[in-house]
């Protein structure tokens, strides 16, 4: 047991306090903006990244729940820069149609982003 001692129901408790108190600070975040927008059943997603900024790698996901997503789109590299904003944009060609897609930024090493939704009507 790692808790020697303590009960199961005191080492729950104490890991579930643990992970409110580290949900309790804001998660780091490098964007200004991420948006989407639907033309012709196809969703125009954009984002920029704060000057200052840098990440390793963006992989761009999409979700049907917004819990299990799945990788349509990737921008390999350096994202960011030192000195000014950078803006960026993808086009989801093939979104779920007649319901709500959710998507997320995976920024490299600075982690996930904001989840945001929009709904896809053919």
């Amino acid at each position: 047991m790692i808790f020697s001692g303590m009960s199961i129901k005191k080492t729950v408790a104490l890991f579930l306090t643990l992970i409110l108190e580290l949900s309790a600070f804001p998660q780091q975040t490098i964007l200004d903006r991420f948006q989407a927008n639907t033309v012709d059943s196809q969703v125009y997603l954009s984002w920029t990244i704060k000057k200052g900024s840098t990440c390793n790698g963006i992989k761009i996901t999409r979700s049907a729940d917004s819990l299990n997503f799945v990788e349509i789109g990737r921008i390999d590299g350096v994202c960011g820069d030192a000195s000014s904003a950078v803006n960026y944009s993808f086009i989801d060609a093939t979104p779920l149609l007649n319901r709500k897609n959710f998507y997320r930024l995976d920024l490299g090493d600075v982690g996930p982003s904001e989840i945001i939704s929009i709904d896809v009507i053919s």
